[in-house]
């Protein structure tokens, strides 16, 4: 009996070890109990490129990797995009005041502001009231064929992936 109750304990005790993995080393330890190091973007501030003022029907926030439906007050980051299906419309507020209308089967891939506002556009239709914008920081919306600068206008862009059309309601803009 003594060696049957010896061999069920050692049975127990691998099993324990089994569920519970094998013990860290110190150091390992040690790191477990610091919490991970921020990153940089953690630290950097948000920088609010645009605002989803409307949303009507299918609507999505887009980044590299992600897409997620979009609502009325959402925040755009640098380098989001945003695209609407055939029955989607939405409008884009600047801090500046500049309004972006965005049409329905319409991809922005990415909108940022290092260098002016600047709208990568692959298909689509968007019409724009531009507030002025600094000489050397127009809004620049750039699509497959053209990029368009623009320093305070009325237009409309349409796009796809063989031309680019750019109509100019009032203002001027250079392409």
């Amino acid at each position: 009996w003594l060696m049957l109750a010896g061999l069920a304990a050692a049975g127990i005790l691998v099993a324990i070890l089994l569920v519970q993995g094998p013990k860290p080393s110190s150091v390992e330890e040690a790191s477990a109990k610091q919490p991970p190091a921020p990153s940089a973007a953690a630290n950097e501030p948000r920088v609010v490129v645009a605002v989803l003022e409307e949303v009507h029907g299918p609507v999505y926030l887009t980044a590299e990797t992600s897409k997620h439906a979009g609502k009325a007050g959402d925040q755009m980051l640098p380098g989001q995009g945003v695209q609407t299906d055939s029955a989607g419309f939405a409008i884009l507020k600047f801090p500046d005041g500049t309004r972006m209308e965005v049409y329905g089967n319409t991809k922005i891939q990415e909108i940022d502001e290092r260098a002016g506002k600047q709208v990568v556009m692959t298909q689509g239709t968007v019409c724009a009231e531009v507030a002025p914008q600094p000489k050397d920081r127009p809004l620049m919306i750039r699509t497959p064929q053209a990029v368009t600068k623009v320093l305070g206008t009325s237009l409309r862009v349409i796009a796809d992936q063989t031309e680019t059309r750019v109509d100019v309601f009032e203002g001027s803009v250079r392409l």
